[in-house]
């Protein structure tokens, strides 16, 4: 998961994402490599450990103590522990072979939160391992020439299989939704809500 840039629902997304899929009995895991902003493992409620992504990158762990449950949501995470800056980026980590290797004999659906591709070019340095990338856009958000870059890097397969995801269109049903979702789920798991935000000029 990726977009243009922060807050337009990566995280959402991935969240919403996961647990649809573990909830269907699938063995569910999301990487947070979005280093500098790390969002997923306090939504999640995880609970601090001294080990996790930025540890793991910088070589100071091994995978199988990064691997970590989320608590109340069936589904693993891989979050950053520690100082984000401490491994410099997703271009300065140790090789990612050995991660997805591990990550694929161990899980059926793997979720990757990365940061947004248009402020750092974290994400495209993945693409060699992925089945395939969602870019977020956010409704009153995302800048019209945003989509230009999207397409540029369909155009130019910088991304496998890219795909567009249209985040926070307001709704007009009889439920009256905001930006925002508020779905409940019937085996006792909500899905995350994200914040209402306000609409901006040019945007999609």
């Amino acid at each position: 998961m990726t977009s243009g840039a922060s807050g337009e629902g990566k995280t959402f997304v991935t969240i919403n994402l996961a647990m649809s899929v573990a909830i269907s009995g699938k063995k569910t895991v999301i990487v947070s490599l979005d280093l500098r902003k790390p969002k997923v493992g306090r939504y999640l409620e995880q609970e601090e450990t001294r080990a996790g992504m930025t540890t793991y990158l910088i070589g100071e762990t091994n995978i199988e103590n990064i691997v970590q449950p989320s608590g109340s949501t069936p589904i693993c995470i891989l979050s950053p522990a520690g100082d984000p800056a401490q491994s410099g980026g997703i271009a300065h980590a140790r090789p990612h072979k050995e991660l997805f290797d591990y990550l694929r004999a161990h899980f059926d659906f793997i979720l990757i939160d990365t940061p947004p591709v248009g402020l750092v070019s974290d994400a495209l340095l993945l693409n060699e391992y992925l089945n395939g990338a969602l870019f977020i856009v956010r409704f009153g958000q995302t800048k019209r020439n945003v989509l230009q870059f999207v397409e540029d890097l369909q155009r130019e397969k910088k991304l496998s299989k890219l795909a567009l995801v249209f985040n926070g269109v307001k709704s007009r049903g009889k439920y009256g939704y905001g930006y925002g979702y508020g779905y409940g789920y019937g085996y006792g798991y909500g899905y995350y809500v994200e914040d209402d935000k306000k609409g901006k000029r040019n945007a999609v």
